[in-house]
């Protein structure tokens, strides 16, 4: 295969790499190009039969992602509380039963699910994309980064490696990278990658008709969450949660039974109704976990000042929303960081082939 050259090579196409690359367009730079591994763009964010399997909330201080749903003009709407919600402290408790305040600070979706924005940004630098592109190898060779993969070699005089930190430690490096750096990548616990969550579809919202909010919460239960999933358009109708870890070895049949059989008491006989029901295992997503698997500790202290630093002569970059100083671990610091590297990177690093 003929090796690919470009000034900019971006390594993983979820949302902070798609946001950089974005940048990069906005800026009228066309010398980019995006690796993702996987069949589709997004990563950890996924929607699917109109249920975000992965990444879905905003709130009202992420207003770099706001900005960007401006900008591709999409928009966000306010996540449905309204009615009774259930609260399980523990396990087979008796559940107490509340409503959300009027003046509480509310979360949002996309129209659309998560995965509009992915869409939209595919829209915009999609010819730049070549999808199903693993990266082994990342090899210095002075004025320029050679990048190995299985579709033959990528040369980029700037490259941001976009992808889990925790996944991005299992890539050969040449030369090895600074072992304070590698421990760092090592111990970063990966956002979601731990988690499973649950999509329920209906032909109707039935909970909201018997004044139910669709909130269900208990952490020793075999739901710790779940919420009301309705379009906002309404013409689809759906409840999403997170499953309890400690079920994670059940059969999905098995699995599903149970969470029906949990649900039918506080939202009633018509949980059994349901068109669709999907389960998404992120730890069975080889690009989000890898060979290296989920870290034992939760330790979410999202962007350490080693991420800040450039590599390999400044040619070598970080991102992801572990690495974010902002908002990191959520949508927001995949958005910042992605906006705010390929800014930086543009300001001092303008690459020069000649």
């Amino acid at each position: 295969m003929q090796a690919v050259t470009t000034d900019y090579l971006i390594i993983g196409g979820g949302l902070s790499g798609l946001c950089s690359a974005f940048q990069f367009k906005l800026a009228g730079k066309e010398s980019f190009t995006v690796l993702e591994a996987r069949s589709r763009l997004g990563g950890r964010i996924n929607t699917k039969a109109g249920v975000d399997l992965g990444a879905t909330w905003l709130h009202d201080n992420h207003t770099a992602i706001f900005n960007v749903l401006e900008l591709l003009k999409l928009e966000k709407y306010t996540q449905f509380n309204q009615g009774e919600c259930y609260y399980i402290p523990y396990k087979n408790a008796e559940p107490q039963v509340f409503s959300t305040s009027p003046d509480e600070t509310p979360s949002y979706r996309i129209k659309g699910g998560s995965s509009a924005l992915i869409q939209a940004l595919e829209k915009e630098v999609g010819a730049h994309v070549q999808l199903n592109t693993v990266v082994s190898e990342i090899i210095d060779e002075g004025n320029t980064i050679r990048v190995k993969t299985n579709n033959g070699d990528f040369h980029a005089a700037q490259v941001i490696v976009s992808i889990p930190p925790r996944l991005a430690s299992t890539l050969k490096f040449q030369p090895e990278l600074p072992s304070s750096l590698l421990a760092v990548m090592q111990g970063t616990h990966t956002w979601f990658s731990h988690a499973i969550k649950v999509g329920i579809s209906y032909k109707k919202p039935f909970w909201r008709d018997s004044g139910k909010s669709g909130m269900v919460i208990g952490a020793s239960e075999v739901l710790t969450e779940l919420y009301d999933h309705s379009a906002a358009d309404g013409t689809a109708f759906s409840l999403m949660g997170f499953v309890n870890e400690a079920y994670r070895d059940l059969a999905e049949e098995e699995l599903k039974v149970k969470i029906v059989e949990y649900l039918v008491p506080f939202l009633g006989e018509e949980v059994r109704h349901f068109t669709d029901f999907q389960l998404q295992d992120w730890t069975k997503e080889s690009f989000t976990t890898g060979a290296i698997g989920i870290h034992p500790q939760r330790n979410t202290a999202y962007g350490n000042p080693v991420f800040q630093k450039s590599y390999l002569n400044d040619k070598l970059h970080f991102s992801g929303t572990e690495t974010s100083a902002v908002q990191g671990g959520y949508l927001e610091g995949a958005v910042y960081r992605g906006l705010s590297l390929a800014q930086e990177m543009l300001r001092t690093n303008q690459p020069d082939r000649q």
